[in-house]
């Protein structure tokens, strides 16, 4: 492949809810205490919000994890799981997403002195590679999709022992970092939600979710409606099997969901098993 060089304040139903600004004040992170507490410090309290196209009657609320640094909700995990690696000693990451895992990979990188190396393939958008560029990746463009990419960040891998791999969702650190989405519901509502709402790709935020929600005792009453796109409904695919499967391809215009199959753990797992988790699959158009 080539390489291309490269506190505002929020009301919800009578809460204020701060959007603590994410980043460590110079100095700082030599006197955390562990990885977890110094990924806390890179991750922003996002505001929750009224909807005000909620139907008469009813409370529904948005979490804002478009807020955060690297614009999505992916910065929680992975500002953990790199944390984690950058305590082990590696000096690398290397990501094969050109979405949000990869703009967050390259965000927290950026922001731990931790090199980036992001392989995308030939489809990605130029806009895309911009941003990864200007947040300080090496951007390594070749094959004709995600596949081809993921197995040249590998090969990566393998020939670097300070690199370190970073899956978009599949693993246990992300979804401990996801979780503490649902740390911050706690601290701002009185009592459990009915629901959450939430889109899955490849599961990444559903098993962190399960997991908050267990952790707080919120899975008794509180559940989970996992929505997917008409084409890219491997979660629902997934649950109609009993086990995980693989979709033959990817048929839909929301491509930022485009797995083909979720992690196992978004079905298999102490979590999901506690949680009750209904699958919702809507169209695109």
């Amino acid at each position: 492949p080539r390489t291309r060089a490269s506190a505002r304040m929020a009301t919800a139903t009578g809460l204020r809810v701060p959007l603590r600004r994410a980043g460590l004040a110079p100095g700082a992170r030599r006197l955390l205490s562990s990885p977890a507490a110094e990924a806390r410090e890179l991750v922003s309290r996002t505001p929750l919000v009224a909807s005000s196209a909620a139907p008469p009657g009813t409370d529904v609320l948005l979490k804002l994890d478009l807020l955060q640094p690297s614009g999505s909700f992916k910065h929680r995990g992975m500002s953990r799981l790199v944390c984690e690696l950058r305590a082990e000693g590696r000096t690398s990451i290397v990501s094969s997403s050109g979405g949000n895992a990869g703009l967050a990979a390259a965000t927290v990188g950026r922001d731990l002195g931790v090199a980036v190396d992001v392989f995308v393939p030939e489809t990605t958008k130029p806009l895309v590679l911009s941003k990864l560029e200007e947040l300080g990746a090496r951007v390594h463009v070749g094959g004709a999709n995600w596949n081809a990419a993921d197995a040249s960040a590998r090969e990566l891998v393998a020939q670097d022992s300070a690199a370190a791999y970073v899956p978009p969702y599949d693993h246990e650190l992300l979804w401990e970092g996801h979780s503490t989405l649902v740390d911050e519901l706690a601290e701002a509502l009185p009592s459990p939600p009915d629901a959450v709402l939430l889109s899955v790709g490849g599961g990444g935020l559903l098993c962190g979710v399960q997991r908050g929600l267990v952790r707080h005792g919120w899975h008794a009453s509180t559940r989970i409606v996992a929505v997917e796109t008409a084409g890219a409904a491997s979660y629902a695919a997934a649950r109609a099997a009993g086990r995980v499967v693989t979709l033959d391809a990817i048929d839909t215009v929301a491509t930022s969901l485009g797995a083909r199959s979720v992690t196992p753990a978004a079905i298999d797992s102490p979590a999901a098993a506690a949680v009750r988790t209904d699958s919702l699959v809507v169209s695109d158009a």
